[in-house]
């Protein structure tokens, strides 16, 4: 069995810097990311935002878009266990 430790603010920017495939799996019990609960309360006010034009994200897509010119792939599943939308889950029969 391999444990993963936490990667550091740091150790992550560092990882961007030279990485070629990344995945990553987020398991939380909620969507909560503090600088984007203006963007989240306007989409459910059905006023979304494109999210190239929200301020707080805008460096991270300008930064995903290069990293994708290079020719790198970038994954990212997140499950939650209660939806940000409101959306009933989706549950097995």
């Amino acid at each position: 069995m391999t444990v993963a430790t936490p990667l550091t603010d740091d150790a992550f920017a560092a990882a961007l810097r030279t990485f070629t495939t990344a995945f990553r799996l987020e398991l939380q019990p909620a969507y909560a990311e503090p600088v984007e609960q203006e963007t989240l309360t306007k989409f459910l006010a059905g006023q979304p935002q494109e999210p190239t034009q929200v301020p707080a994200i805008r460096d991270w897509f300008d930064q995903v878009a290069r990293m994708i010119r290079e020719g790198r792939r970038m994954e990212r599943v997140r499950v939650h266990v209660r939806t940000a939308t409101g959306h009933a889950p989706v549950t097995a029969a």
